[in-house]
């Protein structure tokens, strides 16, 4: 080869290393890059044993992120968030992994992402959820975003997931209107075994809220219950040894309720005080009250033996109280009759 050909090859060769030189540095700083692919190679980087390969995979996954793209948003908020509130959703369970050596928890930049991500139109079922649950678990503020928790969980039970199901059940509970209740507890259960769920509608026909005191019903629900827990997702449900005690207790009290009737305890009380502020005496103690009913600013509230209750008028709260102390005295078991002495 003549010493002109030689210098054409090596310029040739030059040339060729120059071309794949630049397309390796476009490729590895993702110059012509749009939001998702930003995501898809941040995330291929971010798995890599190179240390230096894992730094640029978070630097892509910000730069995605950046320009808001769905999944980085939810990635780096879940790496920066730790382990979560029980019952959240984690969808970037491998690819977190891969960066928590170079990526610590950091609650400010979790909220960071969190926070872009709502204010996205239309996030998605476990999205919604998922910052419902950190709404409600004062991880997010809700009045940077004009939406409560109970908001945006009616909102992802509407988009389809089973899990905000039960929140929206637990608010209708706490409002005490347990016929809708019931509704959304069984739909939960329904749709994915929903261990929760099974267990208040066990309490419900246990106790009877919203539906006759059956006790037969009440044990069929905390054995589903107990069934349901075997497969309940771990990233749903992390104490499991805890709650299967609950469901355990449960399940007892309601057998041995089954097995044997309840009797009839009178307890006699007198009240001492205003329409809107008295305390509650049994008949057989008049020196120390053993509770009271009182309302102020519109709000009326219960109080027996520490615990306070909301409720909606005088004669609930009396039959509350008296209830509470039934139980203490002579146990679940017992139906109580309420007799007033003067």
């Amino acid at each position: 080869m003549t010493g002109k050909k030689w210098i054409i090859a090596g310029v040739v060769l030059v040339g060729v290393l120059g071309v794949a030189w630049i397309a390796n540095v476009a490729y590895r700083n993702c110059w012509f890059c749009t939001d998702q692919t930003y995501f898809a190679r941040g995330a291929n980087f971010a798995c890599s044993e190179d240390a230096g390969q894992q730094s640029k995979g978070l630097e892509l996954l910000q730069a995605a992120a950046g320009l808001e793209q769905q999944d980085a948003l939810i990635a780096l908020g879940e790496l920066y968030l730790g382990a979560g509130p029980d019952g959240f959703i984690r969808q970037f369970d491998r690819l977190t992994s891969c960066l928590e050596d170079i990526a610590s928890a950091d609650l400010s930049k979790a909220q960071t992402y969190f926070k872009a991500l709502r204010k996205k139109a239309d996030p998605g079922a476990t999205n919604l959820y998922d910052l419902a649950l950190l709404q409600k678990n004062a991880v997010l503020d809700a009045a940077e975003n004009g939406q409560s928790a109970e908001q945006l969980f009616v909102k992802a039970a509407a988009a389809g997931n089973p899990y905000a199901l039960y929140e929206v059940g637990l608010y209708y509970d706490q409002k005490k209107d347990y016929q809708r209740s019931i509704d959304f507890f069984t739909r939960a259960y329904q749709q994915v075994n929903e261990v929760n769920s099974a267990i208040m509608l066990g309490d419900y026909h246990q106790y009877g809220k919203g539906v006759k005191k059956n006790m037969t019903e009440a044990v069929s629900w905390y054995r589903r219950a107990q069934n349901a827990l075997k497969f309940t997702p771990a990233h749903v449900q992390r104490d499991r040894t805890r709650l299967g005690r609950v469901i355990d207790v449960r399940l007892l009290i309601a057998e041995r309720k089954l097995d044997r009737p309840q009797q009839n305890v009178a307890i006699r009380y007198r009240v001492e005080g205003g329409l809107t502020d008295y305390h509650i005496y049994e008949a057989d103690n008049p020196a120390a009250p053993i509770g009271r009913v009182q309302k102020e600013a519109g709000q009326i509230q219960a109080v027996f033996a520490g615990q306070q209750q909301p409720v909606s008028s005088m004669n609930e709260g009396l039959k509350w109280v008296l209830t509470q102390y039934g139980r203490q005295k002579f146990g679940e078991a017992m139906q109580f009759q309420f007799i007033p002495v003067e």
